[in-house]
């Protein structure tokens, strides 16, 4: 797999990321990561 520039994966996007999406609240990480937990045991993953 190639890594191409502005894909999504490499630094410069990374560093976008860090500077421009603010950090998620914790409530609602819990939350988003109990709901992927519940959907994947569910199907057995």
């Amino acid at each position: 797999m190639t890594l191409k520039p502005g894909n999504g994966s490499d630094s410069a996007s990374l560093e976008y990321s860090f500077k421009y999406n603010p950090p998620m609240d914790h409530d609602v990480a819990e939350r988003n990561l109990k709901e992927a937990k519940l959907i994947l045991d569910d199907a057995g993953i």
